[in-house]
């Protein structure tokens, strides 16, 4: 377990255009309904099937504060999920993998998302801490009785808020934990990755955080939304003297949301989101073949 510090040649970068999301990039094939294993809310989930036939490995979405929709979306469905989403999705189902996008803020009445809302004030029905995780619960509960997955292995993937949902969920003082009513699917996940991630948590895992399956950080250097130093950096290093399976990915001039191909408001960091999501895309392949075996 060891920390990769990307330190990308930029230089050759500004020559690369930066990744862009496919314009064809296509919505996912079903919409779904489920529980949220927090006992009450029916979550809506968009599914994008393997482009192979049979139950195949899968894997879960957990979307930032923006929520799962286009940011201009006047309705929330599966013709408005994020070009984000539509392109994880399209990438991964074209690798063999099922998707499955979770919709969290939508069925709790916050389908526009709440990066507007300032963060003590957002409800507390969408913490990322304490209920998103019961969310992606209820996800791997819903996809073990989907004939397209079943008991296959399944992979959980969040974003910004996302990811700081994923690092609650793997924790092994997490919702298994505190929420007892919470029944753990089995197989469990597989393996976990979270793309810069608010690692401060609320202070609920402060000196105690440890993920119990392989856990993969993704943060920039130069992200000012929800920067790495020193919450995540600490998470990382207090992991690691656990020997917990956790690595983490430092990208050099990376801002917040480096995956976008919108991401970025000057050419040197349009160059540094673009070196760091090609690297991230390249190392995510190599992780879920690991996890989820060769699709």
């Amino acid at each position: 377990m060891h920390r990769l510090s990307i330190a990308a040649a930029l230089a050759a970068a500004f020559a690369v255009a930066t990744p862009a999301i496919a314009a064809d990039a296509r919505a996912p094939d079903t919409t779904l309904s489920f529980k949220s294993a927090d006992g009450k809310t029916t979550l809506t989930g968009y599914f994008w099937n393997a482009k192979r036939p049979g139950a195949r490995p899968a894997v879960v979405l957990m979307h930032g504060c923006g929520g799962a929709y286009s940011a201009s979306a006047a309705t929330f469905d599966a013709a408005t999920v994020a070009s984000q989403y539509r392109e994880w999705g399209d990438r991964l189902s074209a690798a063999g993998y099922g998707v499955l996008l979770v919709d969290s803020f939508g069925p709790r009445g916050h389908g526009g998302g709440v990066c507007d809302i300032p963060y003590a004030d957002r409800p507390a029905k969408l913490n990322e801490v304490t209920v998103r995780p019961l969310d992606a619960i209820g996800a791997l509960q819903a996809l073990r009785k989907q004939d397209r997955v079943l008991q296959r292995p399944v992979a959980l993937v969040g974003f910004s808020n996302g990811g700081s949902a994923v690092l609650s969920t793997v924790a092994k003082t997490g919702p298994m934990v505190w929420k007892k009513s919470a029944k753990k699917p089995s197989p469990w996940f597989a393996g976990a990755a979270a793309f810069y991630p608010g690692c401060g948590l609320q202070g609920d895992y402060d000196g105690t955080w440890e993920p119990t399956i392989p856990t993969h950080l993704f943060v920039g250097t130069a992200d000012t939304t929800t920067p790495p130093a020193p919450e995540c950096d600490d998470r990382y290093t207090e992991a690691l003297e656990r020997q917990a399976p956790v690595m983490m990915a430092s990208y050099l001039g990376a801002t917040h949301g480096f995956d976008r191909a919108s991401a970025g408001t000057t050419d040197f960091a349009k160059a540094a989101n673009a070196a760091a999501k090609t690297s991230a895309l390249a190392t995510m392949e190599t992780l879920l073949r690991s996890w989820l075996r060769k699709p």
